[in-house]
């Protein structure tokens, strides 16, 4: 049985136009070659800095950046260009959660109008079934059927992001692309807006391409992680791959910032990072070419990948 959706060697490259004839000098690799495969039900996380390529890659997906290079499949198809169509069938099934919800609403619009029209797009239902639908989709993100008729500037940030998630899963789709859902969210409705991402999940069985930089949520939510830099992955695994058994130096050096909340802990915090620092200076070269591109993913084990320069002295040394 194959995935629900493929993602095969996928470049999404920008050119650099320079002098008098404005002719193409050199490209911008924003995404450079990365594999994703998706199952059904389970949260995939892509984290980084800002600048390494996620929203890239999750705006190619669903069609709203062109791909350079490469392929994407759905349930066995390939549907790259159709990624790019309004009213496709892949459209329907992909739908996307954007970082600012305020920025993706119409605000002369009502949450009813708002949250109708992805069920105008792809379904014959009557307005009754539509305001049926919607009412159902707020109640299960904890608002009330007299939300239908405000407008999107009379919601808290947080209510914001909420009707952000329940119109994303009006169609009952297979793949949702979360792109820091929460990263401007206060903590406690962070935690709300994340459950009640957790429950639509349970329900209706929905993949989420979970991208962030907050390596905390990252770990609450997502079954399988890819760790990008410079538009490629330098680390794939399971959560306890991540977390617990880092390999490439980058992904070091990204959970040595996680804050430490213990304070009786923070010289040694500090002198492990500081360590980890020097070790990212020293070794560099194994990890990525002279260029700075980090090199391609090497198996370590069924569930965990790593991108270094040579397998063999790895797996020999452990480390570099």
């Amino acid at each position: 049985m194959p995935n629900l959706i493929e993602v095969k060697d996928l470049k999404v490259h920008y050119p650099i136009r320079s002098g008098f004839f404005n002719r193409v000098t050199d490209h911008v690799r924003a995404v450079d070659g990365v594999n994703l495969e998706f199952e059904q039900g389970k949260t995939y996380g892509l984290v980084g800095e800002s600048g390494s390529g996620k929203s890239t890659i999750g705006k190619a997906i669903i069609g709203l950046e062109s791909i350079t290079e490469g392929s994407i499949f759905y349930n066995g198809d390939e549907v790259s260009k159709q990624a790019q169509k309004r009213r496709s069938n892949y459209r329907e099934n992909v739908q996307m959660i954007f970082q600012d919800a305020m920025s993706s609403f119409n605000p002369k619009r009502r949450i009813l109008d708002i949250m109708s029209e992805p069920l105008r797009n792809f379904t014959n239902m009557t307005p009754e079934e539509e305001k049926r639908r919607a009412i159902e989709l707020l109640e299960i993100v904890g608002l009330s059927e007299e939300s239908l008729y405000k407008y999107p500037h009379q919601f808290s940030g947080g209510q914001r992001q909420r009707i952000g998630v329940a119109r994303a899963v009006a169609l009952n789709p297979k793949l949702v692309i979360a792109d820091e859902p929460v990263s401007a969210l206060d903590l406690s409705v962070q935690a709300q807006v994340l459950n009640f991402m957790k429950q639509i999940q349970d329900e209706y069985n929905v993949s989420y391409l979970f991208i962030s930089h907050d390596l905390g949520v990252v770990k609450h939510m997502c079954d399988e992680i890819a760790i990008m830099y410079r538009g490629r992955f330098a680390e794939y695994g399971n959560r306890q791959d991540i977390y617990e058994n880092p390999q490439h130096i980058y992904t070091k050096r990204l959970l040595s910032a996680i804050p430490e909340v213990n304070p009786n802990n923070r010289e040694a915090n500090k002198r492990r990072r500081q360590e980890i620092a020097a070790h990212y200076d020293e070794s560099s070269q194994h990890y990525f070419d002279t260029n700075g591109r980090v090199y391609d993913l090497k198996p370590l084990s069924p569930t965990h990948s790593v991108a270094v320069a040579d397998l063999d002295k790895f797996r020999q040394e452990g480390d570099f």
